[in-house]
């Protein structure tokens, strides 16, 4: 992300600081949610098998959302989703639908 330095109010300061966002990572996008803007990153992790050939669990998929929290300049809400499990084909339906779910979720996060 971008860092920007202002005296502007703080709430002034916020809007400048979502407008600049930027994503960093190869699958990271700049989203909009009930919230304002944030950064949307997934990390899908390898799958290699261990010593003796078998999968093993591990975190096989890992979604970050960061949003600038409003009258906080240089504060930051972080929401995470790690799917564990055996890294195999047959599970990448239910990845795909817990992200999904996660997406929705994070698309209704509002400030109070």
């Amino acid at each position: 992300m971008s860092e920007v330095r202002t005296d502007a109010p703080s709430d002034t300061a916020v809007a400048l600081l979502a407008e600049r966002m930027q994503p960093s990572g190869p699958n990271a996008t700049v989203a909009r949610t009930r919230a304002g803007r944030c950064v949307r990153e997934i990390v899908d992790l390898p799958r290699a098998p261990d010593g003796n050939g078998r999968l093993t669990v591990a975190a096989v998929r890992t979604v970050h959302y960061s949003w600038p929290v409003p009258g906080a300049p240089g504060s930051f809400l972080v929401s995470a989703l790690t799917v564990s499990g055996a890294p195999i084909a047959e599970f990448e339906p239910i990845v795909e639908a817990l992200t999904e779910l996660f997406d929705v979720m994070m698309e209704s996060v509002v400030w109070a």
